[in-house]
């Protein structure tokens, strides 16, 4: 992005997709810039290393999170907020999107195993975990997912809608 399109950026809708460092460079220039688009948003502002090297620049950015726990009950293993209440206290720290994927992935194998679901299965096996929805497709992918929206505000993750 070069100075002149920091200059134009007022007043628009500005999403930027790139490496951690290079979206962080990007903001940073508009920043800089004095410019404010009307909507900015960037793929890393979905993780909380954004706010650490931004500082207040990070302010009103959205960006994805894979998850964000909340208290609906789903249908194999804890609501989201239990599983993070639980790895807070054995960990002492917040729980990441890998740490939740992970403990879906222990639950849903659990759960296809007591059900006696084989590979056959798992296309037409649809679930909720800690992380939402989960269902496959025909080939294995996962189509099930939806993607939370936050934004940076005081310095936190606000999530815009919650499932």
């Amino acid at each position: 992005m070069s100075a002149v399109d920091a200059e134009d950026a007022a007043g628009a809708a500005f999403v930027v997709a790139g490496r951690f460092e290079d979206d962080v460079a990007v903001i940073r220039r508009l920043r800089r810039a004095g410019q404010t688009p009307a909507l900015l948003g960037a793929v890393a502002a979905g993780i909380p290393a954004f706010a650490r090297e931004l500082g207040e620049a990070a302010e009103g950015i959205l960006g994805p999170v894979q998850w964000w726990p909340n208290d609906h009950t789903p249908e194999i293993g804890p609501s989201g907020t239990d599983f993070a209440s639980c790895y807070r206290r054995r960990t002492t720290r917040e729980p990441s999107y890998p740490a939740a994927q992970a403990a879906a992935a222990g639950y849903l194998a659990h759960a296809a195993h007591q059900r006696g679901l084989h590979g056959k299965d798992m296309p037409r096996w649809a679930t909720s975990t800690l992380l939402g929805d989960f269902a496959l497709d025909a080939g294995w992918r996962q189509v099930g997912h939806r993607v939370t929206t936050v934004r940076w505000q005081g310095g936190q993750m606000v999530p815009l809608a919650t499932d």
